[in-house]
């Protein structure tokens, strides 16, 4: 992605959460790798959780975007990310489809405002395992598709908890990664909205403002 995005200013909605297009827009810089494994690592999570405890009846959305991924305050990833309807959102149609859109939206957040003309060097492991998330085979469907994808969702759990020094502590570890990134970005898009109040006061002649009030 070209560097033409602009600074947002970030707050929590009424979940106590921000989109992962948020914090990408409160830093203008893209996510590092230790944030990368943290976000599939608690996305994938509420997906199998998800799946797990809704019924085909219930309607699951694609994560397509940064702005799909919604990260609580406390590091986990919110089930509106899945479940939350709107009117440019895919239906989850395919395990398998999924795991890829999530795969391409995490490249797409480590490029975030990079040059199209500069490729970014990932670890050796990282890159495998988006390249295993993106690499799939959509044309497997119903039953077998759903076995498959859930595969491979545990998979890439197995490889985020492998990719920490303690892997029983894997869930702790990527929820404390998320919840300071979003504690984070809340602090920097505070204190880039103070220096932006103080360098628009600079520039207002308060002379004439206040003559101005007092014709009022």
């Amino acid at each position: 992605m070209a560097a033409s995005a602009a600074w947002t200013q970030v707050e929590l909605d009424s979940r106590s959460c921000l989109t992962l297009e948020q914090v990408l827009r409160a830093f203008l810089a893209p996510i590092s790798e230790y944030h990368a494994w943290a976000i599939i690592h608690q996305t994938v999570q509420c997906l199998l959780r998800v799946l797990d405890t809704t019924d085909m009846a219930t309607s699951k959305y694609m994560a397509v975007s940064s702005r799909d991924i919604v990260i609580h305050k406390d590091g986990f990833i919110h089930p509106d990310t899945f479940l939350l309807p709107g009117l440019d959102r895919k239906e989850l149609t395919s395990e398998l489809n999924v795991m890829g859109e999530l795969g391409m939206v995490v490249y797409e957040a480590l490029d975030y405002t990079m040059p199209d003309d500069v490729q970014r060097k990932l670890g050796k492991n990282l890159e495998m395992m988006l390249e295993t998330m993106t690499d799939v085979d959509s044309g497997d469907k119903g039953i077998e598709d759903c076995e498959l994808g859930k595969d491979l969702m545990r998979k890439v759990v197995d490889l985020c908890r492998k990719n920490v020094e303690v892997e029983s502590e894997a869930g702790e570890h990527y929820g404390g990664v998320c919840r300071a990134l979003v504690v984070e970005a809340l602090e920097i898009s505070s204190f880039m909205a103070i220096r932006l109040y103080q360098n628009i006061s600079k520039n207002i002649n308060w002379s004439i403002f206040g003559a101005f009030v007092q014709e009022l």
